[in-house]
């Protein structure tokens, strides 16, 4: 919530006293405190060019010491600015300030905190590792000693246990 404070009456009957601009966040309340320092008077406020930012059209007030009105922004994605007009002595005193309104500021993303490996995860990378290397082994000593027809199940197992060793590698890096 933004308050803004005008005063009324300070300097003379039906004078007013406004802030050059204001500067709300989308999605805020914007608090106009009048505070009249005179004799009771009408004020009436309005504003233009604020479709964009706010319902709010125009509104009279009776303000007799300490008053409050508030305007709600709209949660936009748009920032920019409209004009808020304050009138008093019904009419012969008038004075303008700016409402600029700016983009809500998102908080940045937390940073990722680094995976850290587990110890399963050290232990399926070893094992998977082991199997690896005792396929190519038997795959190797298939190669060497290739002559006799029952050591085709060398073939066969160091293919299986490679096969096996990278199936279990590729499952223990998947997400869960």
């Amino acid at each position: 919530m933004v308050i803004c404070e005008i005063y009324i009456n300070r300097r003379g009957i039906n004078t007013m006293e406004v802030p050059r601009q204001v500067e709300v966040v989308a999605g805020d309340t914007l608090t106009l405190k009048f505070i009249n320092m005179g004799h009771p008077t009408h004020v009436s406020i309005s504003a233009t060019n604020s479709q964009m930012y706010t319902s709010f059209i125009q509104e009279n007030l009776y303000v007799s010491d300490v008053q409050e009105y508030e305007i709600p922004i709209k949660d936009g994605p748009y920032a920019g600015v409209f004009d808020l007009e304050v009138v008093t002595g019904y009419g012969t005193k008038k004075a303008t300030f700016k409402v600029f309104v700016t983009k809500k500021c998102e908080p940045p993303p937390k940073p990722a905190k680094p995976a850290v490996q587990s110890k399963s995860l050290i232990l399926t990378i070893n094992a998977s590792l082991a199997l690896l290397a005792v396929g190519i082994v038997l795959y190797i000593a298939w190669l060497l000693i290739g002559e006799f027809e029952f050591i085709d199940i060398l073939n066969l197992l160091g293919f299986l246990l490679v096969l096996a060793g990278v199936l279990l590698t590729w499952w223990s890096h998947r997400p869960s």
